[in-house]
């Protein structure tokens, strides 16, 4: 860690930040924010949309910017106005570093051009794979050339750049080796107090075959593939429940398909669920489930970690290289069979899977917690802090501002 508190702006750090909302980028944004709060640091935040529930440290200010226009010449006004504020407060509170939190590929770093604070771009998450394919046409091509070109300036200018996993950095960083040397790999964190398994002697009878889903209900996250395989599963373990949580606009659909395969009686769609309720849910569940088409990083499964949960996920994207074979299971994307395979046998063998629940808490703990996150997170802010001089640091340029 660098030697003593920090004050650090934050350019963006999600469209909605929050502390309870289903908004994945937003949960993340603010558990950093949050611990780097806790450890001292100031924190400005420039955002748009706050939805917060529990109280906000003395140590970060959030900054409200409302763009009146949309499009091209919102990202205009936004970037104006992140730099107008970060010249405001750099006047009065020497600003050390800044940090793009999300979304990590709009170039909004671009707007602190010619301020000499050091800059991190991140986290970088993985693509999904079955991400819409590009638009075809002269103006579409222009377009895409013109947003690698931007953030191609953009990694290249900044100090640090943050990615999840491997993937994350062969598929979003640019493969110049001067930028690639810049990457620093960077875990999400999870709130390991919230999700502490609780003690329970012993558990009831029908959370030890109950398979548990938490997630936008919809293809992408294997919600499909998941009904066709829990029939499967009913055959060999008679007792085995499913409960699948989570919004989306599949909901209604999801809950025609558990009909029409006459699982009503023993899967529960239950839709979305309070932040707060997720760990109980967990802790009455025996085994967690995402079998999704590639999911860039998801923090459910971080959680289930937290919760001492066994996993069964794919060994697509970014769950690949978070889940381990200590820990759980990966089966194919889309493939109801081999998920079913995989599901019975952590039912059918509590032992192992309390062992490898037991695995993951010991891996939330060490590697997952914000505290951890955050130790590392402050580690790279102190390998991008340059010397400054007698006279001070360099403002921006009043010209471009």
């Amino acid at each position: 860690m660098a030697e003593g508190p920090l004050t650090i702006f934050i350019v963006h750090p999600s469209e909605l930040l929050t502390d309870h909302r289903p908004h994945g980028d937003g949960i993340v944004a603010y558990g950093f924010i949050a611990a780097l709060a806790r450890r001292g640091h100031r924190v400005h935040v420039a955002c748009q949309e706050v939805d917060v529930r529990g109280p906000v440290s003395a140590n970060v200010v959030l900054h409200p910017i409302v763009c009146r226009k949309s499009g091209i010449a919102g990202w205009l006004e936004y970037a104006l106005r992140v730099r107008m504020l970060f010249r405001q407060i750099d006047r009065r509170e020497r600003i050390d570093v800044a940090h793009q939190l999300n979304p990590v590929f709009s170039g909004l770093s671009l707007a602190l051009l010619g301020c000499s604070v050091p800059i991190v771009l991140g986290t970088y998450v993985a693509p999904w794979p079955h991400d819409a394919p590009p638009s075809t046409g002269l103006g579409a091509r222009f377009l895409r050339l013109a947003k690698a070109a931007v953030l191609r300036v953009q990694q290249g200018r900044a100090a640090a750049l943050l990615a999840t996993t491997r993937i994350a950095t062969e598929t979003r960083i640019d493969a110049a080796p001067a930028i690639r040397a810049k990457v620093r790999e960077q875990k999400h964190g999870v709130d390991t107090a919230l999700f502490a398994p609780a003690p329970q002697e012993p558990p009831e009878a029908a959370a030890r075959t109950r398979v548990l889903f938490v997630a936008n209900v919809s293809p992408v996250k294997g919600v499909y593939t998941l009904l066709d395989a829990f029939g499967r599963v009913r055959a060999s373990v008679p007792e085995a429940t499913l409960v699948i949580a989570g919004g989306g606009r599949h909901l209604a659909d999801v809950r025609r398909r558990t009909s029409e395969l006459g699982l009503n009686g023993c899967v529960d769609v239950i839709g979305n669920v309070a932040r707060h309720e997720i760990p109980a849910l967990m802790h009455r569940s025996a085994v967690y489930t995402l079998p999704s088409f590639g999911d860039p990083y998801a923090t459910s499964v971080i959680e289930a970690f937290a919760a001492g949960m066994p996993v069964v996920v794919t060994h697509s994207g970014g769950l690949a290289e978070l889940v381990d074979d200590l820990g759980g299971l990966r089966v194919t994307p889309g493939d109801p069979e081999e998920l079913a395979r995989a599901l019975v046998s952590l039912l059918r063998s509590p032992e192992r899977a309390r062992r490898m629940g037991a695995h993951n808490r010991g891996r939330a703990e060490r590697e997952f917690s914000w505290d951890a996150a955050v130790a590392t997170l402050e580690a790279t802010y102190a390998s991008v802090l340059r010397p400054v001089s007698a006279a001070g640091r360099i403002a921006c340029p009043p010209s471009l501002s």
